[in-house]
Order: structure tokens, then C-alpha cells, then sequence
């Protein structure tokens, strides 16, 4: 049993079919097939049961979904832990947004910003302007859930951890 091979198994799980798995990794439904098939014959349990359709879990492969669930959760916090204090934010950040949100979200953390990364040079834009955000050079999501009210109506604040720009 490989770790890939579980990881493939675990998207389909997550997914719930072979096409959706495959296009979230990145590869060809086959290859997440053959994967699953690896993985089954290294464990000796049947995973899932596929249909004309589609496929479906098995009780074994519920449970073994469940295990790989714990995996991933387990080898992302192992990635957190060895990152820590490792990815120094350096660089210099511009952030624009609506003053009533620079002043009451962005400034207040800005001392604590500073005390934590020192090689950040942070630029604060108080401004009402829409932006368009083509021709950025990096950009995250923003730091709202996507169902909060508050990231539909929020423009322009978009991070990076070496640059952004606001176009």
C-alpha cells in the first residue's frame, strides 16, 4: 500500500465518483481506477462496488475512507508543525479596501503583522474603488468564508506571502 494510492482512494471518497476524483488530482479517471485497484489488493478488501454508472463505497470501503481521512489530517498538520516559523513572510504587501474595513479588520492587527514578520513591507490604500483583479501577480482567497456577506461586498484585499499587487 502506497500513501498515493490512499490519497486517490480518500478524493474518491470525498467526490463520490471516479470522473470528479480524477479532475480534482489532475489525472485521467483510469489512473485513479488502477489506484484504487492497488490499493484494494495491498489491504484485501473489496472498496467499492462499481455499477454501470457508478461506483460506490462498500462498508470496508467506508471505513477505510475514515482512515484516510485521519491520514491526510494527520500528514497536513505534520506539514503546519515543520512549517512553522520556517516561511518568513518578506516582501512587500499592498492591501486596498473601504476605510470603514481598513479600520476596523486590517489596522488593528497591523502592530502584531509587523512584530511577526519584520521583512513584510505592508502599504495600507484606503480606497472606495472597485478594483479588477487581472493582471495581479499572485493572489489567495480572501480571508472570509465564501459565505460570508462580507467577502461579496469586500474588494481589493487579496494576500500573498512574497507579493501582491492591486491592479
Amino acid at each position: 500500500m502506497t500513501g498515493e494510492d490512499l490519497r486517490y482512494f480518500s478524493t474518491f471518497a470525498q467526490t463520490g465518483s471516479l470522473a470528479s476524483a480524477a479532475k480534482k488530482l489532475g489525472v485521467d479517471h483510469a489512473t485513479v481506477a488502477r489506484r484504487i485497484a492497488s490499493l484494494e489488493a495491498s489491504v484485501n478488501l473489496r472498496l467499492m462496488d462499481c455499477r454501470p454508472r457508478s461506483c460506490v463505497l462498500t462498508e470496508d470501503g467506508h471505513q477505510i475512507a475514515l482512515v484516510g481521512e485521519r491520514v491526510n489530517a494527520a500528514a497536513c498538520s505534520l506539514q503546519r508543525y515543520s512549517s512553522a516559523g520556517q516561511d518568513a513572510a518578506e516582501g512587500d504587501l499592498a492591501v486596498a479596501a473601504p476605510p470603514a474595513f481598513t479600520g476596523a479588520f486590517i489596522a488593528p492587527h497591523v502592530r502584531s503583522l509587523r512584530k511577526t514578520h519584520p521583512l513584510l513591507r505592508l502599504s495600507l490604500l484606503e480606497t472606495k474603488s472597485v478594483f479588477r483583479l487581472t493582471g495581479m501577480k499572485q493572489t489567495l482567497p480572501s480571508a472570509f468564508p465564501e459565505d460570508d456577506s462580507a467577502s461579496k461586498s469586500f474588494n481589493g484585499a487579496w494576500f500573498s506571502r512574497h507579493q501582491a499587487a492591486v491592479a
